[in-house]
């Protein structure tokens, strides 16, 4: 497989599933980094994203944008921790360099637990050390 360009200025969203099979949706800002991996996949992460149901409510934190409500609800509302590289909006000197928790669904969703086909779109990258969390 060769490797996919990265997606300049696109704000797109990749899946990664933690060390206990929770799943995490990272919005990227169109300048957040993005695992090999899931560079290749990014469609079929965001088809299998919209295959989940809605099922559960989302907590919002406090650090978001009001503008990013819809989106969070709905990712959330699917079971998914919801990262944003908000460095995009910051000066190079405030950058933090990380992907924050804006949202988190009161009942995760499992990789285990999904349909076969949408599961296999999430096992691409899994972070070993990493447990997604309400922070």
């Amino acid at each position: 497989m060769a490797d996919a360009a990265y997606p300049e200025m696109v704000d797109c969203i990749w899946i990664a599933s933690d060390r206990n099979g929770r799943l995490a949706a990272f919005t990227t800002g169109g300048q957040g980094p993005i695992p090999k991996r899931a560079l290749a996949l990014l469609a079929a992460m965001e088809d299998a994203i919209a295959a989940l149901p809605a099922k559960t409510q989302a907590r919002i934190s406090s650090r978001h944008s009001q503008r990013y409500d819809d989106e969070l609800n709905v990712l959330a509302g699917r079971g998914l921790f919801v990262y944003d590289w908000s460095d995009v909006h910051r000066t190079r000197a405030e950058a933090i360099g990380v992907y924050e928790l804006m949202a988190a669904p009161a009942v995760p969703a499992l990789i285990e637990n999904l349909p076969a086909e949408t599961a296999a779109a999430f096992r691409h990258v899994i972070c070993r050390s990493i447990e997604f969390a309400e922070g």
